[in-house]
């Protein structure tokens, strides 16, 4: 169709500098282009959010799903496009940097306890982040997270779950500490604790916050 004060008809593919009239002639600031394919039974659907100003691409993604998944895939599609921007603008406000947590379960030798596996789930300043692969015993270091976030300092928080097939199944009664970390930008900053399973108690044992 054709506005009768605009020359541009919204029909067929439509490329930036198109997207740019569009965005003025709406009065906006961005405008998201999009588009979907289907392979077989799965349907992908790719999104990019072009600066109505300058063209400029800002951010893309995409999703894939089956046909009965479409409508949930679209609001999941534009959760991904509000999260990438909002990274996006923090690189540019006051850059980023990297949170590394590296966990690991230890029995004393003289323990004659079990050991469970554990699951853990991540907050920082109190939004949650992922939960991580189920953890047992082991003598290295495991890589719990590793999360691009806003450089600063955060309250992190660490909650651990006990393991039924494979999913969380409640917390555990002991839980770490919550721990104050500075992010420095374009920095990682790791941390490194375990949990040993003692003779009479457990406790959590913690390394000095690592740069």
């Amino acid at each position: 169709m054709k506005n009768p004060h605009y020359a541009l008809e919204l029909s067929g593919p439509i490329d930036n500098q198109q997207a740019v009239e569009i965005g003025q002639w709406l009065g906006a600031d961005q405008v998201v282009l999009g588009g979907f394919t289907n392979f077989g039974e799965i349907f992908r659907i790719d999104a990019r959010l072009i600066s109505a100003r300058t063209g400029e691409l800002l951010v893309a993604q995409n999703v894939r799903g089956s046909e009965s998944e479409v409508m949930g895939l679209v609001d999941q599609l534009g959760t991904r496009l509000v999260a990438s921007l909002a990274e996006k603008d923090t690189e540019v406000q006051g850059g980023t940097g990297e949170l590394r947590v590296q966990f690991m379960i230890q029995k004393s030798e003289m323990g004659e306890r079990p050991v469970y596996r554990q699951l853990c789930k991540l907050y920082v300043d109190g939004k949650y982040l992922g939960t991580s692969q189920a953890v047992g015993r082991g003598e290295q270091w495991s890589s719990l997270f590793q999360k691009r976030v806003k450089a600063g300092k955060h309250e992190v928080q660490l909650v651990h779950g006990f393991v039924r097939d494979g999913a969380w199944d409640g917390e555990i009664p002991q839980q770490p500490r919550i721990f104050q970390v500075v992010v420095e930008p374009g920095q990682t900053a790791t941390l490194e604790y375990c949990f040993e399973v003692g003779w009479f108690e457990d406790r959590y044992r913690y390394t000095p916050l690592q740069p």
